[in-house]
């Protein structure tokens, strides 16, 4: 097999397995290899490892060289792998972002509320609660991070459920558009300068 360094292309000759039999010949008859490719040794069992390697997986390869020799095969992802990865890196962005809370300056100063799964539904809870008319004003109590339950109005809580919910949401749909643009590039350089 010949492989071109450059374009990756190869060709195979079952009459000549470990030769350039597009090189010169030399004075004794012998074929001259070209500067600018690989041979693979199919004579071999490792030259028949990579030959196979390289025809399964063409053009997804890059060719690992030594001392100008081809030594290794490096299966390069698709475009479609490099996607999937992407939009499952922007997914466990976006979620940690929201997990680690909002700041909220709406009673206390500005602090950190928590916005973990449990947090939600305990903000969505109350939240409930209080439109209902369950819970009276100003019996109501809440907590930052790291902080201990204090007394908040009915409208305050109200508030800061708003932001919390707000935050949510804009790192939601920011998400949604990085994953849309992520799914409509068209080269894997293009993906790599998406970023959360």
């Amino acid at each position: 097999m010949i492989i071109d360094k450059i374009t990756k292309q190869y060709e195979q000759n079952p009459l000549y397995l470990n030769v350039d039999w597009y090189g010169e010949l030399d004075s004794e008859g012998n074929f001259i290899t070209r500067k600018n490719i690989y041979i693979v040794d199919e004579t071999t069992e490792n030259g028949t490892r990579l030959a196979n390697i390289i025809i399964n997986n063409y053009p997804l390869i890059t060719l690992v060289e030594d001392e100008g020799q081809l030594v290794h095969v490096v299966i390069e992802p698709s475009l479609e792998e490099i996607k999937a990865r992407k939009i499952n890196e922007l997914d466990k962005a976006c979620n940690a972002e929201i997990l680690a809370g909002f700041y909220s300056d709406v009673k206390f100063g500005n602090r950190l509320y928590g916005l973990t799964s449990d947090d939600q539904i305990n903000l969505e809870a109350i939240k409930n609660n209080v439109f209902l008319g369950i819970i009276p004003d100003g019996t109501l109590e809440y907590y930052a991070k790291g902080q201990p339950c204090e007394p908040w109005s009915n409208a305050e809580f109200m508030t800061l459920y708003s932001q919390g919910m707000a935050f949510k949401s804009v790192r939601i749909k920011a998400c949604k558009v990085k994953k849309e643009l992520t799914r409509n590039t068209i080269t894997k350089e293009e993906v790599n300068l998406i970023n959360w």
